[in-house]
């Protein structure tokens, strides 16, 4: 897609958001687990998943088009 259609002026990127809490409660365990598999050892909050959209989809990107852009802290799986 962003062959095609970044020459139309269409960026074309994917946000993988990874482990994300969101509306229901989690057990402290899981997100301790979680922080402790994440090289920036915190969970991803939903507004850092946000931000990354709100970036990709306004005029300030320019020239990001076919990524898959992992929002995650880069997690890796818990041991």
């Amino acid at each position: 897609m962003s062959r095609e259609l970044a020459a139309s002026g269409i960026l074309t990127n994917v946000v993988m958001p990874g482990f994300t809490p969101a509306d229901k409660p989690m057990p402290p365990e899981l997100i301790d687990k979680a922080s402790t598999a994440a090289a920036t050892r915190r969970v991803t909050h939903p507004d850092y998943v946000a931000r990354m959209i709100v970036f990709l989809c306004s005029t300030a990107n320019t020239n990001t088009t076919g990524e898959a852009i992992r929002t995650d802290g880069h997690f890796l799986s818990p041991s």
